[in-house]
């Protein structure tokens, strides 16, 4: 204190000069005159960083401030007759896309015993999902688990559908079988691909709903949305 006390002294001038150089630098760029922020402050700066946040950012905000601490995932079954491509597909994607919103199973009333071959490559190439590690089982595997939601790919899978505990949302989100489909192998690829397309589709939607919305009603409804080309045909 004495050293800045001399200095004071010994150049008074300087140090005025000093005082009001700071203050105009403080006018200049709009700095509070103290280091403390005022509660109007707070609230001018948190507004006008909300202003600068895109309005998907702002919702995100918005609806996280609503989800329960520590949510579990929602656990997703989807069936299909032979656990081989569609159900497969739907379940490798929902998956990726979910980003562990949901905690997803696959299975088949006729297990084939194998995963498509043009299955993985659809998923790998085009949506780049590894699902090397997928298997073929039976719905038998599941039994006795409680699920939030039961969904159907394939209309055999929902005409048998067995009954699984706690009353879980069950929707169907048919799709033709692209194991199916006669042709050459780059016709099979493309009806593969337009397949796990609307499969995609589908699930896009399922993902955008929020917690509140996963009923019954609005979840059943994205099964009639996207429909195939082929599909269009054949009921037309």
């Amino acid at each position: 204190m004495d050293g800045i006390s001399a200095t004071r002294h010994s150049f008074p001038g300087t140090f005025r000069q000093s005082r009001l150089l700071a203050r105009l630098c403080r006018r200049k760029l709009h700095l509070p005159q103290r280091c403390g922020k005022t509660p109007a402050t707070k609230r001018k700066n948190r507004d006008r960083q909300s202003d600068l946040l895109p309005a998907q950012d702002q919702e995100s905000q918005i609806f996280q401030t609503h989800l329960p601490l520590n949510h579990p995932p929602y656990k997703v079954l989807i069936l299909c007759t032979g656990n081989s491509a569609r159900s497969v597909i739907a379940e490798y994607l929902l998956r990726k896309k979910g980003k562990g919103r949901f905690e997803t199973y696959s299975a088949g009333s006729h297990p084939t015993g194998r995963v498509n071959s043009l299955a993985l490559w659809v998923l790998k190439e085009h949506y780049n999902v590894d699902a090397s590690d997928a298997r073929s089982k039976s719905w038998d595997e599941f039994k006795g688990i409680k699920f939030d939601f039961i969904i159907t790919v394939c209309d055999n899978a929902r005409e048998s559908c067995p009954v699984f505990p706690g009353h879980p949302v069950t929707a169907h989100f048919g799709s033709p079988d692209p194991a199916g489909y006669e042709g050459t192998e780059e016709k099979r690829k493309w009806f593969f691909l337009q397949v796990a397309g609307q499969i995609a589709c589908r699930l896009d939607l399922f993902c955008a709903l929020p917690d509140a919305q996963l009923d019954p009603m609005r979840v059943r409804a994205i099964g009639g949305q996207h429909k195939l080309e082929t599909e269009r045909q054949a009921t037309s």
